[in-house]
């Protein structure tokens, strides 16, 4: 099964979105950007254009909308792709410490560029799984740049790795991917809702880190495919913990 527990709650899969509201929100998520866009270019056609500080800045802002635009693009290609696939056999095994170190390589980037550690751990031997790798490390890629994104200034991201034979969040041998994170935290009544498309606790936030409301929408989809599960806790003021289980054969 899969799901997002709140302490103590397990939540079943999340119903997804109908085909007119999904559609209905990538219109709005694109024609923002896009409206904002098309507004500079006119001023920038006028008397701004001649004055350099207004042109630098209306630039600067057209390239982050235009940003935006390409992310978008890309998670729903990544979301497409995902759901396609969910009901693919996986037939390959994947090597989960070196997948963690190569997601943990792709987002030291940003992670520096906001001031933010990322340590891995691992806490006990890691057997290979049954996985796609490509999709585990999108999986690890996507919730280490939402902790990024997220967390406190100069703070520390932890990723452990741990193997158990059963667990209360996991009844079965599984291997264990801990994300760890200082933050603001989640309100526990936007836990059970946070793998919907779109769904964003907060808005204006995740826009301005260029956040496309798809990231754990993606994860969720992997996950179904590979059997696993993601559990996520978080306290108000103190972080947030993301779990993903990955069954052992």
């Amino acid at each position: 099964p899969f799901g997002i527990k709140k302490p103590k709650s397990p939540v079943s899969n999340q119903p997804s979105l109908d085909k007119t509201s999904f559609v209905a929100n990538v219109s709005h998520e694109i024609r923002s950007p896009l409206t904002a866009v098309n507004g500079f270019i006119e001023t920038l056609k006028g008397p701004a254009g001649d004055d350099p500080s207004k042109r630098l800045r209306f630039l600067n802002i057209m390239d982050k909308e235009t940003q935006r635009m390409k992310n978008l693009v890309s998670d729903l290609l990544s979301l497409s792709l995902a759901e396609v696939k969910q009901k693919q056999r996986i037939s390959g095994s994947l090597n989960v410490i070196l997948i963690a170190k190569e997601a943990v390589e792709a987002t030291q980037k940003i992670a520096k560029k906001n001031n933010k550690t990322l340590e891995l751990r691992v806490k006990s031997p890691i057997p290979e799984v049954t996985g796609d790798t490509e999709n585990i490390r999108q999986v690890l890629i996507n919730l280490l740049e939402n902790s990024v994104n997220y967390s406190h200034a100069d703070s520390t991201i932890n990723i452990e790795l741990e193997q158990f034979d059963n667990t209360t969040d996991f009844p079965e041998p599984s291997v264990r991917i801990r994300i760890r994170d200082k933050s603001d935290g989640i309100p526990e009544q936007d836990l059970h809702r946070l793998t919907e498309r779109f769904y964003r606790v907060d808005k204006s936030r995740s826009r301005n880190v260029g956040g496309t409301g798809l990231g754990l929408a993606i994860v969720k989809h992997i996950l179904l495919r590979h059997e696993g599960d993601i559990i996520i806790n978080s306290k108000l003021g103190k972080g947030s913990t993301f779990d993903v289980f990955l069954p052992i054969d």
